[in-house]
């Protein structure tokens, strides 16, 4: 299936050596219910999110949905260049607007095995060829969710979520709360 981003303005900041790593600390911790941690070894900044740890690299952007679900989330540098546009600076974040464009998704369902198969043949489509291997039908249902590769890091896709494919063929699970939100099912 097929959708449309929505415009929808977001607050976002660029991660780079010269960041004051005290302030984004102090502001990635004000959601107390997703711990951040920094990784000293590596510099990069670490999110526990209820689907998977997600990882912001020097270089990449951070951003917060104020219209979604209030969090904050990372983006590759190149994939938020092409999908976002600025609009002011703002305090400690500047505003910018999501562009329009086209992605693709298949609905997480339940748990019963051809939706699951649904899920894994998407995955497949996208190009990660070893999904199979890695995951069954029985084990998906076991577990409840299926484990998705992301660019941030591997994430949870739950029942009644979205799997989304991106503009460079990234693969990333959403809330379909927050989809009805952001998309627009063509």
């Amino acid at each position: 299936m097929r959708a449309i981003k929505k415009t929808i303005e977001v607050l976002a900041k660029r991660y780079t050596k010269d960041s004051d790593l005290d302030c984004l600390l102090n502001l990635l911790g004000s959601n107390k219910n997703e711990p951040v941690r920094f990784e000293e070894s590596t510099g990069d900044l670490l999110i526990q999110k209820d689907r998977g740890e997600i990882r912001l690299t020097l270089g990449n952007w951070i951003i917060f949905e104020e219209n979604t679900d209030r969090c904050f989330w990372f983006i590759d540098h190149e994939i938020f260049l092409e999908t976002y546009s600025f609009l002011a600076e703002e305090d400690k974040f500047s505003r910018f607007v999501k562009k329009v464009y086209e992605v693709e998704f298949v609905d997480f369902t339940d748990l019963e095995s051809d939706n699951i198969e649904k899920v894994l043949s998407f995955i497949e489509d996208a190009g990660f060829n070893n999904i199979r291997n890695e995951q069954t039908s029985l084990i998906i249902k076991e577990r409840g969710f299926v484990l998705i590769e992301t660019l941030e890091g591997v994430e949870k896709l739950f029942p009644g979520e979205v799997l989304i494919k991106g503009i460079r063929g990234e693969l990333y699970p959403v809330k379909k709360e927050n989809f009805d939100l952001v998309y627009a099912i063509i």
